[in-house]
């Protein structure tokens, strides 16, 4: 499946409760034990893409990657705001070390995102709508403070190895947060992304899109 055919299903998902469509497609929501699976608004919003359970889809789409962000809204002064972080890949010291930013998972999975959010009830974490979706493009300012955070990573790994990065701000990211996620005692490390930067740099909504999110959102919640 191709960006272009993705976005066009998923705008036909706008304001619709996730609920209601994974009980469509009898997806289950609890897992054996009763309590609320954490992946099934992806399993969700994944098969109503594909159309059918049998046929879902991979988040690897052939020309881009989809993302689902979570929102939240202040309920004092009703602004939106990015819910938590967004992983984006994971690194091991040899991948690092071997290839350089345009040939990195890193660059193949941020350079083009098809980015769905939705907002979710704090107590009843049932009750969640599909606010709308985008698309990302990885390009100029951008691209080169990601880029330039890339390199900055090589040197210290080859210089410190991949087990001294840790997720304090600058060592040695500056735009990343670089979140641990060893296995089996190897190092291997995530490029995350803080919400404020999700929100400002990768949805990067417009006056126009901020004002009808939140809108869909304030008659929801």
């Amino acid at each position: 499946m191709r960006l272009r055919e993705a976005e066009i299903k998923l705008q036909t998902l706008e304001g619709r409760s996730l609920k209601d469509i994974a009980e469509k497609f009898s997806l289950s929501i609890y897992s054996p034990k009763g309590a609320i699976r954490k992946g099934w608004i992806d399993d969700t919003v994944e098969t109503y893409i594909a159309g059918s359970k049998q046929n879902k889809v991979d988040k690897d789409f052939e020309d881009t990657e989809l993302r689902l962000i979570q929102l939240s809204i202040n309920s004092k002064n009703k602004s939106l705001s990015v819910k938590s972080y967004l992983p984006v890949s994971v690194v091991t010291e040899e991948e690092v070390l071997k290839r350089t930013f345009m040939k990195s998972d890193l660059y193949k999975k941020i350079n083009s995102m098809l980015i769905g959010f939705y907002i979710q009830d704090n107590k009843n974490k049932t009750a969640a709508t599909f606010l709308g979706s985008k698309t990302f493009t990885l390009s100029g300012k951008l691209l080169k403070i990601i880029k330039d955070d890339y390199n900055l990573l090589r040197k210290f790994v080859k210089n410190e190895g991949l087990k001294k990065v840790t997720s304090s701000s600058s060592n040695p990211c500056k735009f990343f947060t670089m979140k641990s996620k060893d296995l089996k005692g190897k190092p291997r490390r995530v490029f995350s992304i803080n919400s404020k930067d999700v929100f400002d740099h990768i949805l990067s909504f417009s006056n126009f899109e901020y004002k009808k999110v939140q809108k869909i959102a304030l008659e929801l919640h």
